[in-house]
């Protein structure tokens, strides 16, 4: 069972520590691929928590509708514009999240071919002195993410693991307006 909320404090976490990782902050650009705009099912499942969505991606720009059984969350990312925002398009009341802060940590990545033709991507950061692997992400040819693994920190600082999918994926261009924040929208800040 999904918890409301905690996803979203996973990402402000993350996006705190200055990582660009793909599920919480972009979302489609996980293999370094150009990849073509499309709408998919999305599974993530952190530490047991599942939270199930809609996503639309197009250009930099994501949106995902929550489905958390008394409603719908709505997250739209606009990397473009440095900003994330949260709401209820029911009470037209959300919340604007902060973009990262301080200096970014040291990254890599390694990439392998897919039997397939697409890419595995292991991301990692510096920390410490050490290297520490933080997602594998498999995505297709045309570089839409399939699966990633990733391990991160809850909001207390402990460790967590994860896992995101996606299925019935739609390649075709998405609505401008998906991407568009609804006139009358209250934003309040974390």
């Amino acid at each position: 069972m999904s918890r409301p909320g905690h996803r979203t404090r996973s990402c402000s976490l993350l996006a705190a520590l200055g990582l660009a990782l793909a599920w919480p902050l972009t979302g489609h650009a996980e293999c370094g691929l150009a990849t073509p705009d499309y709408a998919a099912e999305r599974i993530v499942d952190v530490s047991g928590n599942v939270s199930r969505m809609r996503v639309h991606v197009s250009g930099g720009k994501t949106r995902e509708e929550t489905d958390l059984g008394q409603g719908v969350r709505v997250t739209i990312r606009d990397p473009e514009q440095g900003r994330t925002v949260v709401f209820d398009p029911a009470t037209a009341q959300g919340t604007a999240l902060p973009g990262p802060h301080g200096g970014r940590l040291p990254s890599r990545h390694q990439d392998e071919a897919t039997p397939e033709g697409g890419r595995t991507r292991t991301l990692q950061v510096e920390r410490a002195g050490r290297w520490l692997d933080l997602s594998r992400t498999i995505c297709r040819m045309d570089g839409i993410m399939v699966r990633q693994s990733f391990v991160s920190l809850d909001p207390a600082g402990h460790e967590v693991s994860g896992t995101v999918m996606q299925t019935q994926i739609q390649v075709a261009p998405q609505l401008p307006s998906l991407f568009e924040l609804p006139p009358g929208l209250r934003l309040s800040s974390p």
